[in-house]
């Protein structure tokens, strides 16, 4: 989701680490667009590998980060297990406290 923290190791620069964070992900995956889906004979779907396009914005970096180029090949993980803070209307982001809500009747 937009707003989880990533880590960035870049191939070029073996020990060094960027953080970023996700700034928007692909409405869909590659695989959608295939001309044949993955599917068998008995009409249960396969479970296939995807890709999933995503865009993410890196953080303001230390000091000794060396320069990224275009092209580097990188490895980024994705803090899946932390919430990012929800976004309002306008832009602010609040926390995401759950707060009991009185049934009505």
């Amino acid at each position: 989701r937009p707003g989880q923290h990533a880590r960035v190791a870049v191939d070029a620069y073996p020990g060094r680490e960027w953080r970023a964070e996700v700034e928007s992900l692909s409405p869909a995956s590659g695989a959608e667009f295939a001309l044949i889906p993955a599917q068998n004979a008995s009409g249960n779907w396969v479970k296939v590998v995807q890709r999933v396009p995503v865009r993410l914005r890196l953080l303001p970096a230390e000091a000794d980060n060396p320069p990224l180029r275009a092209g580097m090949s990188a490895e980024v993980w994705i803090d899946t297990a932390a919430a990012p803070p929800q976004q309002t209307a306008g832009g602010a982001a609040r926390p995401t406290t759950a707060r009991p809500v009185a049934a009505s009747q």
